[in-house]
């Protein structure tokens, strides 16, 4: 059989882990340990295999390859020294120890370090963007330059997030204490409240309701709060959430100018929780609020309010209520004119 050179139109580095799965007859051998390759000892049991099924599930952007019959070092051993049944289970380990895991596997023949016809099992394992892919023990694991790094708790939860699996709100927030840095009055009266709409007993406690309502985790006797519950209770919550205030400004005019020509005539900065901060602007947004005097149906002039109450109160609690606090340092913003 004539041996037959190849010429790369560009590096070998470059190629992405698709077009080596695909041309993988030609590239195999010439493959190092990076980004997107992982050589495996044929010996390399199956459940250990599963770690790497999770860590090519959660590397950007594409994955990659894990080559089993071929040594950390480069020396080719191949599989075929393996039973049937070895080589099954190599094969299955995706699916058995790394469920989560989209993978697909083939057979690549190979010249072994003695010289002899042999092959190597090649898994192409694609990333998945839409989840963490945990292996069997509840690990998790990425892929950063050619080495394997286990994702600690904080770095799941942040991916889970980036991925959509969990929501920003309900992401844990232990740094802010409770209860020293809430407003327990609120707490209460939210507990009270929901007690009574539910008709449940006052057996359960104040944070018992706030884990009930997903605002928060109860564990070995303490509660955590969540962001949800900090934007709604905590007494300060621009410590960590630095957008969570309101900007009112009223100009004199219709339009906002710069300069010496400047024209707010009214600015206010108001901080708290969300309850807070919409009970305060409302209360500035009411001091604003200009009143006329109105002929009613029946004869008599009533006072009216230049805006309905309803309408920009609501405007109000959809922009607090509504917008992205993922976006920490973006505050919201009240003009009139």
């Amino acid at each position: 059989m004539e041996q037959l050179s190849l010429t790369f139109d560009i590096p070998l580095a470059l190629i992405s882990p698709e077009e080596l799965y695909e041309n993988a007859d030609h590239f195999i051998e010439l493959l190092k340990e990076d980004r997107r390759f992982e050589r495996k000892s044929p010996k390399t049991s199956p459940r250990s295999l599963g770690e790497y099924f999770s860590m090519w599930a959660n590397t950007l952007p594409d994955g990659g390859l894990i080559a089993v019959g071929i040594e950390d070092k480069g020396s080719v051993t191949g599989c075929d020294s393996l039973s049937q049944s070895e080589l099954n289970e190599r094969e299955q380990a995706g699916r058995v120890y790394c469920p989560d895991a989209r993978f697909a596997s083939k057979l690549v023949p190979v010249t072994n370090s003695l010289g002899k016809k042999d092959f190597v099992l090649l898994i192409r394992v694609q990333y998945r963007p839409d989840k963490v892919v945990y292996d069997g023990q509840g690990h998790a694991w990425t892929r950063i330059g050619d080495q394997k790094h286990e994702l600690s708790r904080e770095e799941c939860r942040e991916l889970e997030i980036d991925k959509g699996q969990v929501d920003f709100e309900q992401e844990q927030v232990p740094d802010v204490i409770y209860p020293d840095a809430f407003d327990m009055g609120r707490v209460d009266q939210f507990a009270q409240n929901f007690r009574k709409s539910r008709s449940l007993s006052y057996e359960n406690t104040d944070e018992q309701i706030l884990a009930l309502r997903h605002l928060g985790k109860c564990e070995l006797g303490r509660f955590t709060p969540n962001v949800a519950c900090v934007l709604l209770f905590a007494t300060d919550p621009t410590g960590k959430f630095p957008g969570c205030r309101i900007r009112f400004r009223r100009f004199e005019g219709e339009q906002e100018q710069t300069g010496a020509s400047y024209n707010a005539v009214k600015e206010y900065w108001v901080e708290g929780n969300l309850a807070a901060i919409i009970e305060k602007t409302s209360q500035i947004l009411d001091s604003q609020i200009r009143e006329f005097s109105r002929l009613g149906p029946d004869g008599h002039f009533r006072p009216d309010p230049e805006y309905p109450h309803d309408a920009w109160f609501e405007a109000l609690v959809n922009a607090c209520v509504h917008r992205s606090y993922g976006m920490r340092n973006m505050h919201t913003t009240v003009e009139m004119f």
